[in-house]
């Protein structure tokens, strides 16, 4: 018998993602380019460790929401996910109370918010995170923590 075996929870995050991608062909490993995409610029941008995981965490599980609750995704194709512009709060009310993913799920809640020349830093009066849930970037001054 094996005790105390622990798995890391980017890679549970990873199999799920890659679990969902088989109720929705059509995504693909979506969701696990954009981690990667979007992990690579949070990096050069100079976030620190914790915000890198919350982000990685959203953008591997960023379309959650579009996965009905009695199996199978919604109908919706990978051209027009856009009018699905409800799946983001889903997504958010899904994760939001677990303790390891309400960063991610506070990213999520926002991800189809366009940036639009700083417009986007509100959505229906409350203002969008740059990441997390603090709303502010952990900068370590370019280098990694």
């Amino acid at each position: 018998m094996i005790d105390n075996q622990r798995v890391p929870l980017d890679w549970l995050v990873v199999a799920f993602s890659r679990t969902l991608d088989l109720v929705h062909p059509e995504m693909q490993e979506h969701q696990l380019r954009v981690a990667y995409i979007s992990t690579c610029i949070a990096r050069q941008m100079g976030f620190g460790r914790d915000d890198l995981l919350d982000l990685f965490l959203a953008a591997s599980l960023h379309d959650i929401g579009m996965i009905r609750a009695g199996g199978g995704a919604l109908d919706v194709s990978a051209g027009n996910v856009e009018e699905a512009s409800w799946h983001p709060e889903i997504g958010y009310e899904l994760l939001r109370n677990d303790p390891l993913l309400a960063g991610a799920a506070a990213i999520i809640r926002h991800h189809h918010v366009a940036w639009e020349n700083g417009r986007g830093s509100e959505s229906k009066g409350t203002p969008v995170p740059l990441i997390g849930e603090t709303g502010q970037p952990m900068v370590s001054g370019g280098t990694e923590t």
